[in-house]
């Protein structure tokens, strides 16, 4: 496998390799997009929102006890949370990442070819019109948990 994003040149205040990673993170997405591999696009997507939700719980004092908590444990703690998350393109960030893409996302990913017993799976072009639309949607949720992750950070 080969990396998607160049070694940045410039001089990197902070966490070095977290950047990196972002960087790479970012460039894969975007690659993933391009190329029609939405479920790839997603499964990096909900990595970064997990990334800035338990780094922000963990700050708080509420981060699930669990060595890997899942994204539904880390929306729910999240909830648990009084401090608004909000962002104007998407409102309740809480609600559209925790209710709604959380939706999104488990259907993408188990859609292609779970169904019911003797019950046929959706149609593939039904499949990969939802995978883009949980992609699509993913990308803008995780750039809006980084800004309001940011956010924090820089209020408390």
């Amino acid at each position: 496998m080969t990396r998607k994003s160049f070694p940045s040149a410039k001089q990197i205040n902070g966490n070095a390799p977290k950047y990196e990673s972002y960087k790479e993170a970012w460039a894969r997405i975007r690659q993933a997009q391009e190329s029609g591999f939405y479920l790839e696009a997603i499964v990096i997507e909900e990595s970064i929102i997990a990334d800035r939700l338990t780094s922000y719980l963990s700050a708080v004092g509420l981060l699930p006890n669990k060595h890997y908590p899942g994204l539904f444990d880390l929306v729910k703690a999240w909830k648990a949370d009084q401090v608004q998350a909000v962002d104007k393109s998407h409102g309740d960030l809480k609600a559209a990442i925790g209710d709604e893409w959380r939706a999104s996302r488990n259907r993408a990913v188990h859609a292609i070819v779970k169904s019911a017993p003797g019950t046929a799976t959706p149609p593939v072009e039904d499949f990969l019109a939802e995978a883009q639309a949980a992609a699509e949607l993913g990308a803008t949720l995780a750039r809006a948990v980084d800004r309001w992750h940011r956010a924090q950070l820089k209020a408390g």
